[in-house]
């Protein structure tokens, strides 16, 4: 039997690219926001990573909008490029819808770089997938970074602030602070509980857009970093009911159901247990990481 080969032609065929990079950059009603500022980032990755200058303009590259609403234009780049040619990004269109935070978990990860905005960020969505919050806050030796997704802005009685340290420099956040609406300040653990507000800000989100939660919705090692105490004293130990609200620990010892609530699971259409104590995973009907909390 004769098997077809695909012949190699030196200079060709596309190179492997080993690195690549993306922005994504909002589109509303036809107009996108902030493509210099997103240049200025593209300029520094292409220098400091790459090891050359970007041949192109941004705003000479994006295409028509697709029409009226709110999009994410996502750029990747650098692109393939063949015989030597120019490489141009690739371009993609999606709708967006703003994300519902109803709490948020703060991590400690002294080994988690983020300084520019790699296709690759792995480590990044394994935090916020194995979260048993709606999102994380990424610590650095008790110092906030800045959300997976996102930059911080934290809200007192003294105004708006934003951390002076960051897993990435947003384009979002550098606006904010050119503009006078945000102030740079040292945040840290211990500093988050002085706070009352925390938004989320990024190249889609706004602060009136109002993503936001409530500093007692901070959790840091299953403890709230605020207790609100018009609710009362916070409860030693804390469980998750898989709605973004923590209970205490009364159902099952150590969070551990018993043998008989795990053999219910067995019967039901399930993918397998989630190493997190009481939960499992089931089939998906709406999303490919919805989890269920056991029945109580």
């Amino acid at each position: 039997m004769k098997f077809k080969t695909r012949k190699l032609i030196r200079g060709l065929d596309p190179p492997k690219i080993a690195t690549q990079f993306y922005e994504i950059i909002r589109l509303k009603n036809g107009k996108y926001r902030d493509v210099e500022a997103h240049q200025a980032r593209m300029r520094s990755a292409y220098r400091e990573i790459l090891g050359q200058e970007m041949d192109f303009k941004l705003a000479d590259i994006l295409p028509e909008p697709p029409g009226r609403g709110l999009y994410r234009a996502r750029v990747e780049y650098p692109g393939e490029s063949f015989n030597g040619g120019r490489s141009l990004p690739t371009i993609a269109f999606s709708g967006y819808a703003h994300p519902y935070l109803r709490s948020l978990e703060i991590v400690e990860r002294n080994d988690l770089r983020y300084p520019h905005k790699f296709v690759k960020r792995g480590r990044l969505n394994s935090l916020a997938e194995y979260s048993r919050n709606d999102g994380v806050i990424v610590t650095r030796g008790g110092y906030v970074m800045g959300a997976t997704t996102a930059n911080l802005v934290f809200q007192s009685s003294e105004g708006l602030f934003t951390p002076t340290t960051y897993l990435l420099p947003g384009v979002k956040r550098a606006t904010l602070l050119e503009e006078g609406v945000i102030r740079e300040r040292v945040v840290t653990i211990k500093d988050v509980a002085s706070y009352d507000k925390i938004y989320l800000i990024n190249s889609m989100i706004d602060l009136e857009d109002l993503i936001f939660v409530q500093t007692n919705r901070v959790f840091y090692e299953d403890e709230p970093i605020r207790v609100d105490r018009r609710f009362g004293p916070a409860p030693l130990k804390w469980t998750w009911d898989g709605r973004g609200h923590r209970l205490p620990k009364r159902k099952f010892e150590d969070g551990v159901p018993p043998p008989e609530v795990r053999e219910l699971l067995t019967k039901v259409k399930c993918l397998g247990d989630d190493p997190r104590p009481g939960f499992t995973r089931r089939a998906p009907e709406s999303h490919p990481n919805h989890w269920d909390p056991l029945p109580r």
